[in-house]
């Protein structure tokens, strides 16, 4: 059994790189499968059918098991009350930054570190949190966002058709850049888009090995456009109304908020804030569109003068979890514990590299009536399973953003977007499928390396 150090949360500013210490690697107490060959295969499984390739491995191996992630050794917990336990981590044995330290750290020697909400630990954690959530919760979607919106919408109705998927992360794309960095001009949005997706896709090539290296240099071009741009910003003092500013302006709480920690913790921030929210609007849309009902629900909703504001459509709402719940976004929580432990009866040796999946109870018949039916209801205010609270979180086994001390504090604003588009989108126009074979009742979940309904999601669009 493979014993390090217990990872210690070093504080932002300065060097942040923690060491590539490898994880755990004898996990044969644990039922699975071991080998480069089985690891890449799961690469394959993750990225081509998604949940019910993770639904597979829980029904061989059970709750609990062993698996390779590329060329790294894992353990899967598939169980949701293992899961939110470790991700809550009361008994302070799970670290983040350890886990993300080993995928990222040292992925580029100009990259020091990745300094963010999913990647901190302790009391540097805490306190990006504090310096965080004030400035995303309250900027909500500003007045230009709309107008955006309104725009493409009218694009969409005008040609009759739209993609969905891909028309939606340019729609979003332009309002994260207006949002966070006061950007109008719609070709730095792409190149925004572009950096944003390119470090994603390079966050997860250290489990391809040394062949991840090869992979990875090309897609770190645009990060390291993105963070000299923001540097330059920083040193020139320019300022606005944008998110960027206010977070700045707001960093003065922190002694230890230096420039590089700024604008390398800005940037995670956008990483979480962005792919989220397009990849799970393009999965309410495919289901929206085979939903008229809802449709006709929201419009009604937001037609009501009585109704309260777009950041509140209560019907909206209830559509974007049902559709997270059918269509995962996050995977996973990532974690080593730095303690041997149990997980659901099974032992979990020590600094173990351990995934626990989000997905695993959404569409567990014991909690979800009907699972693979499409039902907003059940995420409506009055509705109660199992005596669970919806506002809480508390949804069996439903944690959209994590749960616990790392959750996504972006989840507020995601929402907010997403009721600002389909809110615009409902008000004046139908969807719906332009043809109806089995591929467009079911299409498959992908993580790629983010969740959403596989396929461009293309739609008719019509006045309403």
């Amino acid at each position: 059994m493979t014993r390090v150090s217990t990872p210690v949360a070093v504080p932002p500013g300065g060097d942040r790189r923690v060491p590539r210490t490898r994880p755990a690697r004898d996990l044969s107490e644990l039922p699975g499968r071991s080998g480069i060959p089985a690891g890449l295969t799961n690469l394959v499984g993750w990225a081509t059918r998604g949940e019910d390739h993770l639904r597979r491995q829980r029904e061989r191996h059970g709750p609990v098991y062993r698996h390779m992630f590329g060329v790294d050794p894992i353990v899967c917990v598939a169980d949701p009350v293992a899961v939110a336990r470790m991700a809550r981590n009361r008994d302070g044995i799970w670290s983040a930054a350890s886990a993300w330290g080993f995928y990222l750290s040292g992925m580029d020697p100009r990259i020091q570190g990745w300094d963010g909400i999913l990647t901190l630990d302790g009391p540097p954690h805490r306190d990006v949190r504090r310096l965080l959530s004030p400035e995303l919760v309250g900027h909500g979607t500003a007045a230009g966002c709309r107008e955006l919106v309104r725009r493409a919408v009218a694009g969409w109705v005008a040609s009759g058709r739209t993609s969905f998927a891909a028309d939606v992360r340019r729609l979003l794309a332009d309002m994260t850049a207006l949002t966070f960095l006061g950007i109008r001009d719609p070709r730095r949005a792409r190149e925004l888009d572009r950096a944003i997706a390119n470090l994603w896709r390079a966050s997860f090539t250290p489990a391809l090995g040394p062949a991840g290296v090869l992979v990875r240099r090309p897609l770190l071009g645009a990060y390291r456009t993105l963070h000299d741009a923001l540097m330059a910003r920083l040193r020139d003092g320019v300022d606005g109304p944008d998110l960027f500013s206010r977070f700045r302006a707001a960093r003065g709480t922190f002694d230890w908020a230096d420039d590089d920690t700024l604008v390398r913790t800005f940037v995670s921030t956008m990483l979480a804030a962005f792919d989220t929210t397009a990849n799970s609007a393009a999965s309410m849309a495919h289901l929206l569109a085979s939903a008229p009902d809802w449709q006709a629900r929201i419009r009604a909703e937001v037609c009501d003068d009585a109704a309260p504001g777009e950041d509140a459509l209560q019907t909206v709402g209830m559509v974007w979890r049902e559709s997270m719940r059918l269509y995962p976004v996050a995977s996973h929580v990532m974690r080593r514990n730095v303690v041997e432990c149990e997980v659901a009866g099974r032992p979990i040796p020590r600094d173990s590299l351990v995934f626990g999946l989000l997905g695993s109870g959404l569409r567990d018949p014991s909690s979800w009536p009907e699972p693979d039916r499409f039902d907003p209801e059940r995420f409506a205010p009055d509705r109660r399973q199992q005596g669970a609270r919806v506002r809480g979180g508390a949804m069996p086994g439903f944690m959209p953003f994590g749960v616990g001390p790392h959750a996504c504090v972006g989840g507020q604003l995601a929402e907010r977007q997403v009721r600002t588009v389909f809110a615009t989108l409902l008000r004046s126009a139908e969807i719906a499928h332009p043809s109806r074979p089995a591929a467009v009742r079911a299409p498959r979940h992908v993580y790629a390396p983010l969740g959403r309904v596989a396929g461009p999601v293309r739609l008719a669009v019509s006045p309403a």
